[in-house]
């Protein structure tokens, strides 16, 4: 079989996975939701690839197991794209890093549309308004180094689009955002330490 036509039958079980990892993590928002769907999705291709480079054929060794691993590998919090587990941890995105630090993202225009910006504004005291002028200013500087779909990922992520709403807007797909959203945090931390440097 050549490889054309492994990816073809793993797009062809797509809806199925999506299916059931909509109903694996039905207890989410639907923010969320979307994209734990989309990190399943990004987790199953590779190790459907890694079956096929080891010369195996998924569809014999089972769709079922690759979903439940993938299934596995996201309630877990990690990430395609970020090796080891320390990604829940770290990334502000993620929900257990939210849960254990005891805050939420809220995008700007959801705390716009329920009233909430002024008030959530009004009880932040940590940053300065200096520390605030200097965020914005290093924040447009990243973003005028990055490519214009990068630009427009990060500007979309930042505002606390999900992965699904991004690469709908952006023309990619949820698992290409996913990754590039791991690649936009390795940035955005090699952009402070070389300000800091």
């Amino acid at each position: 079989m050549t490889a054309t036509c492994f990816h073809e039958q793993f797009e062809a079980l797509l809806p199925k996975i999506k299916e059931s990892a909509r109903f694996a993590f039905r207890a989410l928002n639907p923010a969320d939701r979307d994209e734990a769907v989309a990190d399943v999705c990004a987790a199953a291709w590779p190790a459907w690839h890694g079956l096929i480079k080891r010369g195996k054929n998924p569809l014999d060794v089972g769709p079922y197991g690759i979903l439940t691993n993938a299934i596995r590998y996201v309630r877990n919090g990690r990430r395609v794209g970020n090796p080891g587990s320390g990604r829940g941890r770290m990334d502000p995105w993620h929900r257990k890093a939210q849960r254990r630090g005891g805050f939420k993202l809220v995008s700007l225009a959801a705390a716009q549309r329920d009233g909430d910006v002024k008030a959530w504004v009004a009880n932040d005291h940590r940053p300065t308004p200096a520390d605030h002028a200097a965020f914005l200013i290093d924040f447009q500087d990243w973003l005028g180094r990055l490519s214009e779909r990068r630009r427009r990922s990060a500007e979309l992520l930042s505002q606390g689009f999900g992965t699904v709403e991004v690469a709908r807007q952006v023309g990619l797909t949820p698992a290409a955002i996913t990754q590039a959203r791991a690649a936009l945090a390795r940035n955005w931390s090699e952009f402070q330490q070389d300000r800091t440097a």
